[in-house]
């Protein structure tokens, strides 16, 4: 009778943590562009915009989200104090700013990792200056609605 119970007991832990993955995936929406993977040794073409990224909802996460001019696009390049250990935090550029974001993502990276991010995006830093844009970075895909940090896309002072 133990026999039968054990094996019941591993497919159950096996299903529970599937579905504690398929629960920690991000929903994107469908038509937004998704950020290509930065390859190594990208060439800058021109100058890189660096923003801060402040805290949100008492997250006391901040960091810098830097933007350059590549071929194809721009390489946005994420540096955060991480959130919650190895807990992928999902992270767009939207149209609006830090105080009027747009629910809905222009631009989605690979989620951050131990701080970090990087990826391409198919648009330029003239095109995310042109109106207002801001990064934000959420707390986990199941609570993706909590900002975590956000940054609002501006040329420099």
């Amino acid at each position: 009778m133990m026999n039968f119970r054990i094996p019941a007991l591993a497919a159950a832990l096996a299903l529970a943590a599937s579905g504690a993955a398929l629960a920690q995936s991000t929903p994107m929406p469908m038509n937004m562009p998704m950020a290509s993977p930065a390859p190594p040794n990208l060439t800058p073409t021109g100058p890189a915009l660096t923003i801060k990224l402040l805290p949100q909802n008492g997250s006391g996460e901040s960091g810098t989200a830097t933007f350059t001019p590549v071929a194809g696009g721009t390489l946005v390049s994420i540096k955060i104090t991480a959130g919650v250990a190895d807990v992928p935090q999902p992270n767009h550029v939207h149209p609006g700013t830090c105080a009027t974001l747009d629910p809905k993502p222009q631009y989605g990276l690979p989620p951050i990792k131990d701080g970090t991010s990087s990826a391409v995006i198919p648009a330029s830093i003239a095109d995310l200056l042109a109106t207002p844009h801001a990064f934000n970075v959420h707390k986990s895909g199941p609570e993706a609605a909590i900002y975590v940090a956000c940054g609002d896309i501006v040329k420099p002072k």
